[in-house]
C-alpha cells in the first residue's frame, strides 16, 4: 500500500515539478533579457548593462535582480534562487 501512495504521490508531484522548472525556466530567460541566440550579442548587451548598473549605484557589487541582461552564469544564478524560493531541489 504504502508503494502505492508513494508511487502515486511520485506521478503527481513529477508533473507539477516539471512545470514549475520550466516556469521558473521562462520567467529567467525572460528577465535576462531573452533566449540566447547569439553569445556575443549576449556578451555585448550585458557589458552594457553592467556598466551603467555599476555607475549609477556607484559599486561593482551589482544586485541579481536588477541585472536586465545576463550570461550563463547570472542565469544559472537566478534560477537557483526562484527554485530554492519553489523548494525545488537544485
Amino acid at each position: 500500500t504504502l508503494g502505492l501512495v508513494v508511487d502515486y504521490r511520485i506521478g503527481t508531484i513529477m508533473p507539477l515539478r516539471s512545470c514549475l522548472v520550466q516556469k521558473i525556466a521562462d520567467i529567467v530567460a525572460k528577465h535576462m533579457g531573452g533566449p540566447v541566440v547569439d553569445a556575443d550579442d549576449v556578451r555585448k548587451q550585458w557589458r552594457t548593462c553592467s556598466e551603467e548598473l555599476r555607475s549609477s549605484l556607484g559599486n561593482i557589487v551589482l544586485p541579481l535582480g536588477r541585472l536586465r541582461t545576463g550570461l550563463a552564469r547570472h542565469r544559472a544564478l537566478l534560477f537557483k534562487v526562484l527554485a530554492d524560493a519553489g523548494g525545488i531541489p537544485c
